[in-house]
This record gives structure tokens, sequence and C-alpha cells, in this order.
């Protein structure tokens, strides 16, 4: 009489030598399907393939059985310690500098976010890096432009060109909305009310919100979109365009703000994620947030 084989359940697989790379693909499948943005899935792929170089650096193989709380202590000392920023960015120079307390924390919290995926699917017995704390986050008060800072920096842009009068509607539309600069990017011709004083804006997680647009904004935005704007023959839907006639990239309009802000003598110029609701202020009015980009 033959013995049945006994059937090998998945919490008993050893899953130690699973390929990294496989890892890191269902990983970003798993956080798609969730609804997170794309946006917000390359940015834990990029976070986690620099983890990933950390380890090949160190000599260990790219397998499961190297991710431990060792490891993730040893690359937040390594983060802390680097002295070079924006490497491998398109759009900034590189520079000797550290790193901010604040794009630690992102990598750092990145990879919890990962093992959390891990215990949840079963690859591992329990959460590897339970315990291990997240490093501290500097809390800088952001303090907003002066009335005659704005005024220099408006003064910097052309108003009859068709760049200076795009900028001019960016710069005056994150000064009086406090909108992100993705959000500002992704902003639709038909998302744009101007009419009746608001836009409605499409933020994180996807959700929806109503801002109200001062007069100043308003005669910027219909400025631009009424005289200046070209798509190139190709129907685009956002309402701030590149030179090409495409969506404005997020970071390229990042770039911009700080370009004009540093050829009025504005460096570095006060920003933040985005302004809380009700704390954005009008351009007429004299209320200036940070720029929220």
């Amino acid at each position: 009489m033959k013995m049945r084989k006994r059937d090998i359940r998945w919490q008993d697989m050893d899953k130690k030598n699973t390929p990294f790379n496989r890892l890191i693909d269902d990983f970003l499948l798993a956080k798609r399907s969730a609804g997170c943005s794309e946006k917000t899935v390359s940015w834990y792929s990029a976070n986690i393939l620099i983890y990933l170089r950390f380890l090949e650096e160190e000599g260990h193989p790219p397998l499961l059985r190297s991710f431990t709380a060792d490891s993730v202590r040893r690359y937040t000392v390594h983060l802390q310690g680097r002295r070079v920023k924006f490497e491998n960015n398109p759009l900034r120079r590189t520079v000797g500098q550290a790193l901010s307390s604040q794009t630690v924390f992102g990598y750092v919290a990145t990879l919890g976010v990962f093992a959390t995926w891990l215990a949840a699917e079963g690859y591992t017995r329990g959460n590897l890096l339970r315990g291990v704390p997240l490093p501290r986050k500097r809390k800088t008060a952001v303090s907003g432009l002066s009335r005659e800072e704005i005024e220099r920096l408006l003064g910097r842009i052309p108003k009859h060109t068709l760049i200076g009068t795009r900028d001019r509607a960016i710069l005056i539309t994150l000064l009086d909305c406090g909108l992100r600069a993705s959000e500002l990017s992704d902003l639709t011709l038909n998302d744009c009310h101007i009419e009746e004083g608001y836009l409605k804006v499409l933020g994180k997680g996807n959700k929806e919100r109503i801002v109200p647009v001062g007069a100043a904004a308003c005669r910027a935005i219909l400025r631009y979109r009424d005289f200046f704007r070209r798509d190139q023959g190709r129907p685009v839907p956002n309402l701030i365009l590149s030179v090409h006639g495409g969506r404005l990239n997020p970071d390229a309009l990042r770039y911009m703000v700080q370009r004009w802000a540093k050829s009025a003598g504005i460096d570095p110029l006060p920003i933040t994620t985005r302004v809380p609701a009700g704390q954005a202020g009008h351009v007429s009015k004299g209320r200036q947030p940070p720029f929220a980009i």
C-alpha cells in the first residue's frame, strides 16, 4: 500500500531564496491593484531599488534572506551619512549635500511598507522590521512670502510672452490656491471653472476637492488659457502645457518656480508639501502662504 504524499503548504515552504526582483514586481502589482497612483508605485519602486543596490554593494545576494532588520539599520546610517544629492535627477544638478531627514524617512518608510506586505503574503513569518524605529524627520517652520518678495518675483516674469504668461499663471495660482505641483500639472481645462471662481482638483488618493480661486489667479489663468495656450495641434486636456504642447511635468514645474525665485533673489524659496485648507491666501488680499510644490 502506497503512502499518499503529503501536500506542501505555502506557509511551510522555504522562501528565503526568492529573488528580490520577483518580490518587487509582486509588491508593485499589489499596490496597483489596491488603487495606488502610478506616481506612488514608481516612488515605491525607486526607493526599494536603491536599497537593493546597497545590499549588492555590501556583497549580499539579491534574495529575500538578505532583507533583515540589521541591514535596514545599516542602510539608514548609510543614507544619513550620504553626501550626494539629486543623483540621476534629469532636472537637478548633482550636488555634494546631505540628504534631508524627510528623504531618509521616505526611503526607510518604504521598506516598512514592503516588510508589512511580505508578512501579509506569507513570505516571512511576521514583520521583519517590527521594532525597527523609523528615522526622525526634522520639523521646520515654513514662513510665507512677503508682499515685497511677491512683487519682486512676479516682476521678473515677462507679461507678454507665451512662457512668461504661463509661468505667471502658475506662480499666482500656487500662491492663491496652495495646490501641489502634481495637482496643478494634472488640472484639466474642464476642471477650471474660472467664471464660477473655483477649480476642481484631483489630489492624493484620487480625492477630489473644490478650491476657490481669487481674482488675480482668475485673470492670470484666463489670459494664459485664452490667448497664449498652444497644444501644437494635438488635443491635450491639461490646462498647463510645456513649450512642446504636452503636459508640463511636475518636476519641470518645480524647477521653473525655483529658477524664477533664484533670479528674484529669493533663495531658498519657502516650500511645503501643500498649504492646508483654509490657509491659502489670495494674492489680491496680501495673505501669502508658502509655495506648495
